[in-house]
């Protein structure tokens, strides 16, 4: 009876979970506030001391207006169907839970909370909402279980009341459950859990979603998503940047003897280079052919074009918590490492890594850097012919204003002020380092300051036209974040004609010791500049002010973030396990493990060669040894066999003799005198006279006379011996043995006549 009394609480506990799934789904903690307040309050309301409950009328007028609210919904021109539904569904659930429940109202209730789990599956890919979700289904299948023997229990005392009469004084209806049936039902509880979780994970594992839109869809968040990071630069759009603690990756640093290493400078890990300003503040990577680099497997592949080992260089060792398209690395890379056969496409004119379009998402990938190459290896990673000679051009962020600034910053350090001064390539290269380095230690002075909020800031308006961010930021704001103090360092060095880009990426600087790794968050999402130095070299200068810097370096992990952390970690292993899961991740899985099981038979086979050879060595066996073995080998085998069977025979012996609680001590004599019973049932299985498991073994025998009397005179015979040895504990005589062998010789052929 206890279990039946527990319906209604996991009902409860049930619905409520429900409540909380699709409040994470929409992201709404007002709604879960509200929502889960009403329904908690509700448990006191219904279950309480008085037990009170909402008027029918009442039901149904809340009812009515939530549907008019509804139909509202629906009609707005581009009506969210899914949280419309939701919500409808939730407060259809806050009113039954205020009313008086039947069976029926349960059943709607169970109903209604698996549409509000199914419209959340619908709205988010949330690692929170899949554990939600996993917990849901568990006790959703335990309560439905209840939920049938409830409905059975309610059904049966409403017919008992029609069929009884009312006055008479009647015991309250107590069902029959059984001896052990808590127990029963948790091994059934759990094994429909497990067999629901292994059927769906196969069925998700064979059945992969198509490669359509839709899919893309739901899993874009992890396969595009880089936290923080943009492959483009809009300065109008300001507003106040989030100062987010949300773990992105982590990067461990290995110097030329592959020992872990941290950098005496924070790591610049660049993402996309911007080259071309579109105007108003938009900077965008202008368009170039990429070279497409096969990684083969396991194995180092080198970005240069050339075959055999990469030379004694730095090793990045990325792992990403959401899958990316695009492969962060310091300037310079010269090799790449990656799990699976994967085609990249190197950038050779700004030395960037990305996947192909063709490509799923990865999350972990191993890059080779050269922090200090020679002209030669930047000549071969680039493939360029001719060297670059000095520009004259200017860049595309042309201004007078601006160019008046830099000219004037440039005179004041009597540097010369334009590229016409500059008689030669060498004095062009000397200059442009050195005018990059004015310009630097301008935008570092105390003048700018380092800000994430301006969402003070409104772009002056000039002859009819919005004054250009980067000119406003220069001459006369002053103030802003990374991108600002990038863009106006570019600015100035192509107003005066040295070639330089904008560059995005993240800032590799808070390092952990014990792991021996860094952690890069969202807010180490940067912004930074690059200037040619020589005809094959691009140098990093960071125009950011120090105090941004010195604030990543003081960043220390509390308890909360390394919460937050391990929860990012679970949500990127959630999203490249199971949202990102299509066709091509399929496929990449199958030959993982395609060549992983190849390898690892390879190695099993070797390392057995070698212990065979080892063991023929140790006992001088010779070239017979190997035989021997062999032999030996099979024994085992054969050994192994022959154990496995006894032990399979020996716990059949016990449930059909109800051994099952016998102490340790009383078993083995036990079992070694009823081998004969067990060998009885097993005839008579196959003869189709199968014992019941309620009957009692004698009173079985007995119902035997009626249709197989001859077959009954042995079986009554043989359990009296069963009742001697198992109930009497005394051991057979060898008379008494000698008949039992020939009442099972006789079964044999009693049963044998039959058929």
């Amino acid at each position: 009876m206890k279990l039946l009394q527990r319906f209604p609480f996991m009902a409860f506990v049930l619905v409520l979970l429900s409540i909380v799934a699709l409040c994470v789904a929409q992201q709404s903690v007002g709604l879960l506030l509200v929502a889960g307040v009403l329904a908690a309050v509700s448990w006191y309301f219904t279950e309480g001391p008085r037990g009170r409950s909402l008027p029918s009328w009442v039901a149904k007028l809340l009812m009515l207006t939530a549907a008019m609210f509804l139909a509202l919904d629906l009609l707005q021109p581009r009506p969210d169907v899914p949280s419309a539904l939701g919500q409808f569904a939730l407060w259809m659930i806050l009113i039954k839970l205020y009313e008086k429940r039947t069976a029926r109202d349960y059943g709607q209730l169970l109903a209604l909370s698996l549409l509000l789990v199914l419209i959340g599956c619908l709205q988010s890919t949330d690692f929170f909402f899949g554990l939600v979700l996993a917990v849901y289904v568990i006790l959703g299948i335990y309560v439905l279980l209840l939920h049938q023997m409830h409905t059975a229990h309610e059904e049966v005392r409403t017919r008992r009341a029609i069929a009884v009469d009312e006055s008479d004084r009647l015991p309250a209806l107590q069902p029959v459950i059984g001896l052990r049936l808590v127990r029963d039902f948790r091994f059934l509880i759990f094994t429909i859990s497990v067999a629901t979780l292994l059927l769906s994970g196969t069925v998700f594992i064979m059945f992969p979603r198509g490669e359509g839109q839709d899919d893309r869809g739901l899993s874009s968040r992890f396969t595009a998503q880089q936290a923080g990071f943009t492959t483009d630069v809009n300065l109008v759009d300001g507003g106040r940047i989030t100062d987010s603690r949300r773990a992105v990756m982590s990067v461990q640093l290995f110097d030329a003897f592959d020992q872990a290493h941290q950098s005496a400078e924070p790591l610049h890990l660049r993402g996309a280079t911007l080259d071309y300003y579109e105007g108003d503040g938009r900077w965008r990577r202008r368009e170039a052919v990429a070279s497409r680099v096969t990684h083969r497997g396991a194995d180092w592949t080198r970005l240069d074009g050339r075959s055999g080992s990469t030379e004694a260089t730095m090793t990045l060792d990325v792992r990403m918590l959401h899958a990316t398209e695009v492969l962060f690395s310091p300037l310079v890379p010269t090799a790449m490492q990656m799990p699976d056969l994967v085609p990249v496409l190197f950038d050779r004119k700004d030395l960037t890594l990305r996947l192909g379009e063709d490509v799923s998402p990865i999350s972990r990938y191993r890059v080779r850097f050269d922090p200090s190459p020679t002209s030669e290896r930047l000549r071969r990673l680039q493939q360029i012919r001719q060297p670059a000679g000095r520009s004259a051009a200017l860049g595309r962020l042309e201004d007078a204003e601006i160019r008046e600034l830099a000219e004037r910053l440039l005179g004041e350090s009597r540097l010369a002020t334009s590229v016409d001064e500059l008689e030669t390539s060498e004095q062009y290269w000397q200059w442009s380092r050195e005018a990059a380095n004015v310009f630097l230690r301008f935008l570092h002075s105390p003048e700018f300051h380092y800000t994430l909020d301006l969402s003070d800031v409104t772009f002056p308006i000039r002859e009819g036209t919005m004054m250009d961010p980067v000119k406003y930021f220069l001459l006369e704001l002053r103030r802003g974040h990374c991108e600002y103090f990038a863009a106006a360092f570019v600015a100035l060095c192509q107003n005066v004609g040295i070639e330089s880009r904008l560059v995005t990426g993240y800032l590799a600087a808070s390092y952990d010791e014990s792991a021996q790794q860094y952690t890069v968050l969202e807010r180490h999402a940067h912004a930074w500049a690059e200037v040619r130095t020589n005809p094959y070299r691009w140098s990093t200068f960071d125009p950011t002010p120090p105090s941004f810097i010195n604030n990543v370096l003081r960043d220390e992990a509390g308890l909360a973030d390394r919460m937050r952390w391990f929860y990012d970690r679970m949500d990127g292993l959630w999203g490249r396990t199971v949202v990102s899961y299509d066709a091509r991740t399929q496929n990449r899985m199958a030959r993982q493990w395609d060549l992983g099981i190849r390898e690892w038979a390879r190695d099993m086979t070797r390392r057995l060669k070698l212990w065979a050879e080892e063991i023929n060595r140790m006992f001088y066996f010779g070239p017979a040894g190997y035989i021997w073995m062999g032999l030996i080998a099979l024994v085992l085998f054969i050994g192994i066999l022959a154990i496995s069977k006894i032990i399979h025979r020996l716990q059949r012996l016990k449930r059909a003799a109800r051994l099952d609680r016998t102490t340790l001590h009383e078993s083995p004599w036990l079992l070694q005198r009823m081998g004969f019973y067990l060998d009885m049932l097993e005839l008579l299985e196959r003869a189709n006279l199968r014992k019941p498991a309620a009957t009692p073994p004698l009173i079985w025998a007995t119902q035997l006379r009626d249709d197989r009397p001859d077959v009954a005179e042995h079986v009554t015979a043989l359990v009296r011996d069963f009742y001697e040895v198992r109930y009497g504990e005394r051991q057979l005589t060898d008379d008494e043995l000698r008949r039992q062998r020939e009442h099972m010789r006789g079964l044999e052929r009693a049963l044998e006549k039959k058929q």
